[in-house]
């Protein structure tokens, strides 16, 4: 769905429902469920200093499915980004 957001309020309701039945969104809302719901199972086997680290690996998976999925561009900067957030994580996760 795109466009911007109507002027009148019954219009605003209207497109609301619409951009909350699409199915891109109702699968990210799913997405979302799913990891808190692996988030709250991690936090019974894991400290928070360990796992929370773990959670800026999504910087770098939307980084790899945005360039499968939408065609995003790569480049240097992204790639050095990836690298220096996986170069934290590894760094963290020895120390922890």
């Amino acid at each position: 769905m795109k466009g911007q957001l109507p002027a009148a309020f019954s219009d605003k309701i209207q497109f609301m429902i619409h951009a909350y039945l699409d199915p891109w969104i109702l699968s990210g809302f799913f997405v979302a469920f799913m990891a808190s719901l692996t988030w709250a199972m991690a936090m019974t086997k894991f400290q928070l200093s360990q796992a929370y680290p773990f959670m800026s690996l999504s910087y770098v998976v939307v980084f790899i499915l945005s360039v499968f999925l939408f065609d995003e561009e790569v480049n240097l900067y992204k790639i050095i980004g990836c690298a220096m957030v996986l170069l934290g994580i590894i760094i963290i996760a020895r120390n922890s």
